[in-house]
């Protein structure tokens, strides 16, 4: 049909060198230091660094069925680097290097060891008896997406009577 689903976003572009920030040249990283050795001193090898934003998600992708042809759908990274004549100038493909990043959430191994919890007590000055909240969660790693379950125990051992608690 000729459809695609896919949809692509330019989340930065840069301009390498000339470098238009020259006030602030960063040095370069120890594996950045041990290529450059490694390519010689070659007047045309300029190190760069990128970071992707805090905001992206991470890398997803969905598993294809067996009849299923051409890339697999999900979200991912690619890096492109080209050289041009003119700011607007798109690249040509023998110009263009490109590859591709996946970005990784990672929680942790260890899993269930402590369960999130607090407690809070309240006494009040002319009652006897103490007011406790105690909110906990059922898991201690959630993930983007998924719903939060706590569960609230309030133990009212005072003769005052609850209105309102906020959690």
């Amino acid at each position: 049909m000729g459809l695609k689903f896919s949809k692509t976003l330019t989340l930065s572009k840069d301009q390498i060198v000339p470098a238009p920030n020259t006030k602030n040249p960063s040095s370069p990283t120890p594996l950045q230091e041990r290529l450059l050795r490694k390519l010689g001193n070659t007047p045309n090898v300029y190190p760069f660094l990128f970071y992707l934003p805090l905001s992206a998600p991470p890398s997803v992708t969905l598993q294809p069925s067996n009849s299923d042809t051409g890339r697999p759908l999900g979200t991912e990274y690619e890096l492109k680097t080209y050289i041009g004549e003119s700011d607007g100038d798109p690249g040509h493909k023998r110009s263009t290097v490109s590859f591709r990043i996946r970005k990784v959430q990672w929680a942790g191994l260890e899993r269930g060891k402590k369960q999130p919890s607090s407690l809070i007590t309240k006494g009040f000055k002319l009652s006897p008896g103490k007011l406790t909240v105690e909110v906990s969660l059922d898991r201690d790693i959630y993930y983007h997406g998924e719903e939060i379950g706590a569960h609230v125990a309030v133990t009212n051992t005072c003769k005052k009577s609850v209105k309102n608690i906020k959690v």
